[in-house]
């Protein structure tokens, strides 16, 4: 991403952050080490996607927030709802993405000597020639994940309807248990997976053109329905533009797309002068690796899948192995201060704690649903744990699943594209080598070799 974006842009987003107070300190710093890392790469997408999960999630956190602030407990003892977001929960919602953005950072920055034009620093159909693009999947599939599961949560618990058990449709529990789903909640993350995947289909650099606009050639707006239902070799032939298989495009259609985007159009004139090259492994790469129309929207497709599938993944992580913790006196769930666990014990935890077994803790900050200050000495009413193991906080919850749905998408990609999984690794093992080489040589010239000559 260029400086003169990126500074500004990080700029906007640290301010709007601290100015709203979406973020205490440690979160805006580790906010700012985020934005900072998805600033670095080649294309803008990745940060675009970082700036729209933080607005629309930070939007959506505030929709009937006080509504929202009385059906749960914060586990301080004041009423619950949404506050400023830690460092923790900023790095459950980016960790995976912000490694998976360095990892593809790399694989292109080592590209930069590669014989190739320009317009191939672009994301590849089927990675091929670049099997780190199966990177990118990870990374789509991680934000649309986090903020179906963001809007979910936020928009789910004012259904009118209770909430029912994802591990047990049946069984029915309060607002604010780990679990409990809703139609509301659904629908509502089927909302924020679309906002993240039609920013991504609208801005990735996909191969064959810069945007989703320029994948739709000329033929595709006068007869769509010839090629969506073409097949076979005619189907392959379509999905090539006529500047890289050889047919000429009608004039006007020249014009068009020269006056539209004159960088692109002369590039893709000189893949076509370079036409004669068409048995070379470069040639063969870049046909083999354009994408089309019908691609762009089975991608769209699988990514907005990828964030419901997420979603859902989240409440069935969160009804097994987080501990739900209930107010006997209200019925209300408890929810734990900045995603952390919920104290019931008097060592901190729920640990040990199942069914009906409840403890009292002191409550030194404790105020009333209504908002006046109680004595510093009064105990909480007894708490249990509802539903679930406790295992890991909210924060864990959230960050397993980002992980294990960024792995599902990127290992549904390497099947569907027939790609090892050592493929990927492999540019990274030889920079390892690479970094790693001296150390050795220096190892063995300095203690390997002297030994060796004693020994002798």
């Amino acid at each position: 991403m260029h400086p003169l974006i990126a500074v500004p842009a990080i700029f906007a987003l640290e301010y709007r952050a601290i100015s709203h107070k979406s973020l205490t300190p440690a979160g805006a710093l580790v906010a700012l080490l985020t934005a900072i890392t998805h600033a670095i790469h080649p294309w803008s997408v990745f940060f675009v996607l970082l700036g729209v999960f933080f607005l629309a999630g930070s939007h959506v956190t505030k929709i009937k927030h006080d509504v929202k602030a009385r059906l749960t407990l914060s586990s301080v003892g004041s009423t619950a709802g949404e506050g400023p977001r830690n460092a923790s929960q900023v790095l459950a919602n980016s960790l995976v993405a912000s490694v998976l953005v360095l990892l593809h950072t790399l694989a292109l920055r080592l590209q930069t000597n590669a014989d190739l034009p320009e317009d191939q620093f672009c994301f590849r159909w089927g990675a091929i020639g670049r099997p780190a693009d199966v990177l990118v999947v990870g990374i789509v599939a991680n934000y649309a994940a986090v903020a179906a599961d963001t809007f979910s949560s936020e928009l789910g618990i004012l259904a009118n309807a209770g909430p029912r058990l994802v591990t047990r449709p049946w069984k029915t529990v309060p607002k604010g248990t780990n679990g409990g789903v809703t139609g509301l909640g659904l629908v509502a993350g089927l909302l924020g997976s679309s906002i993240v995947t039609f920013t991504a289909t609208l801005l990735l650099q996909f191969c064959g053109g810069n945007d989703f606009v320029s994948l739709l050639p000329m033929e595709y707006l006068q007869r769509p329905l010839k090629h969506f239902g073409s097949s076979g070799a005619s189907a392959s032939k379509a999905s090539i533009p006529p500047s890289v298989n050889g047919e000429s495009k009608p004039l006007f259609t020249k014009i068009f797309d020269t006056l539209s985007n004159p960088r692109v159009s002369l590039l893709k004139y000189v893949r076509g002068v370079s036409s004669s090259l068409q048995g070379s492994t470069i040639q063969r790469e870049m046909s083999a690796s354009l994408w089309d129309a019908r691609k762009v929207l089975g991608f769209f497709g699988v990514m907005l899948f990828m964030g419901l599938f997420g979603s859902i993944l989240d409440s069935i992580l969160g009804a097994v192995l987080q501990a739900s913790v209930v107010d006997s006196r209200s019925g209300k769930v408890v929810e734990g201060k900045g995603g952390a666990k919920v104290p019931v014990t008097p060592r901190g935890s729920a640990s040990g704690l199942a069914g009906p077994e409840t403890t009292n803790l002191r409550n030194r900050s404790a105020k009333k649903e209504h908002g006046e200050e109680l004595d510093r000495k009064v105990y909480y009413e007894s708490r249990k744990v509802a539903v679930g193991m406790d295992v890991l906080s909210n924060n864990g919850v959230n960050f397993l699943m980002a992980l294990l749905t960024s792995l599902t998408a990127m290992s549904l990609a390497c099947w569907y594209w027939d790609i090892a999984p050592l493929n990927i690794l492999g540019v990274y093992i030889e920079v390892i080598d690479a970094i790693t080489k001296p150390f050795s040589d220096l190892w063995k010239s300095s203690v390997t070799k002297p030994f060796s000559t004693l020994w002798d």
